[in-house]
């Protein structure tokens, strides 16, 4: 997997494109989101295997549980290790990496209106991000995208 040389303008019209965008899972959600980052500046897609397998909450968590055990932590990590995306620190996550972070990017009027929050209460509000071109992690939100600081990030992997 390489970065395609007009990577870094993918990477910002991605994040563009995604700032209206209304949260829907399998569609605009943290993982969708982080993956569709990564699609656009390779050309591969990291979550090939999971991507159009769920439309809902309750199903997203059973595809994350089938394919990482507990959550979305888990599964992630099997799914960065199957793309080849390398682990770093988080400190060291750059531009167009992806990253575990916990991000409570809903209320919980929100959650309720989205399913129920069943599986954002097993995971704890971990969320898949992607580094943005300020440097700041960005996530899926109920209405395009939230960022945070990328030092809050738990896990990262080299794109």
């Amino acid at each position: 997997m390489r970065r395609l040389p007009e990577w870094p303008g993918l990477l910002a019209r991605h994040i563009l494109d995604a700032t209206d965008r209304v949260f829907e899972w399998g569609v605009h959600d943290c993982c969708v989101f982080a993956a569709d980052g990564v699609l656009a500046i390779t050309g591969c897609d990291p979550i090939a295997r999971a991507r159009g397998r769920y439309r809902d909450e309750k199903r997203a968590a059973v595809v994350v549980r089938d394919i990482g055990g507990m959550g979305v932590p888990e599964a992630a990590e099997v799914l960065m290790t199957e793309f080849g995306a390398p682990p770093v620190h988080p400190v060291f996550a750059q531009r167009g990496d992806l990253v575990l972070i916990h991000a409570p990017v809903m209320s919980s009027r929100e959650q309720r209106g989205l399913a129920g929050g069943a599986l954002r209460a097993e995971n704890n509000d971990w969320c898949m991000g992607l580094i943005a071109p300020n440097g700041q992690v960005a996530v899926a939100a109920p209405r395009g995208l939230a960022f945070f600081d990328p030092r809050a990030a738990a896990r990262a992997w080299r794109i």
